[in-house]
């Protein structure tokens, strides 16, 4: 009987160790990626968790390109979450939050729900609870160490590479701006274009 509680309680100990080592360690900036990391293009989006324009863009230029992404290895779409105001960065805190697996599907309902719905953070944490979200607060949702890195990573992409809004699009790392739909992305890239990608798929 001993024995058995001792292991018990050496199991629940490396649980415990192994759950706070997870919530330090967990992205501080919300990413999701798509194709062949080595693939000949790379497109950046650097999104707002809140503006409007930004949740057009994931709509109707993003998924299509993650949709293509997977099908072929031509493609590596990359897209970060980024504050652009304080009440802006509690929303990107909170969706540390959401597991990896689940930030995908979560982003879209959420910004399919921005269609016509206002940017509440308590209707964020409400969709949140299906999808893994277990904080009920923004502290619970992040640590001074994320914050750094949030902020910090905010201020490389917006500050270096002068950057003023959101949606921000890049193409194989050059910043390429009044870039908000899939036409236009199309234009630029040929590779891109309908035919191109049915051939590769």
């Amino acid at each position: 009987m001993g024995r058995f509680i001792y292991r018990a309680a050496a199991f629940i100990s490396c649980w415990l160790i192994l759950s706070v080592c997870t919530a330090a360690d967990r992205l501080a900036v919300p990413i999701i990626t798509a194709g062949n990391p080595d693939a000949p293009t790379r497109i950046d989006f650097y999104l707002s968790p809140t503006c409007p324009m930004c949740a057009a863009t994931f709509r109707n230029t993003v998924l299509p390109l993650l949709i293509q992404a997977t099908r072929g290895r031509q493609l590596f779409v990359f897209i970060g979450i980024l504050p652009r105001s304080p009440g802006d960065a509690d929303f990107a805190r909170v969706l540390t939050c959401v597991p990896q697996d689940k930030l995908l599907p979560f982003m879209t309902r959420w910004y399919f729900y921005r269609r016509t719905g206002d940017a509440r953070l308590g209707k964020l944490f409400q969709m949140g609870k299906q999808y893994g979200i277990a904080g009920q607060s923004v502290a619970e949702c992040t640590s001074e160490q994320n914050d750094a890195m949030l902020l910090g990573f905010n201020q490389f992409v917006f500050a270096k590479e002068r950057i003023s809004e959101t949606p921000a699009v890049f193409i194989n790392k050059k910043h390429v701006p009044e870039i908000f739909y899939l036409w236009q992305l199309e234009d630029l890239l040929p590779e891109l274009s309908d035919k191109d990608m049915k051939d590769g798929s």
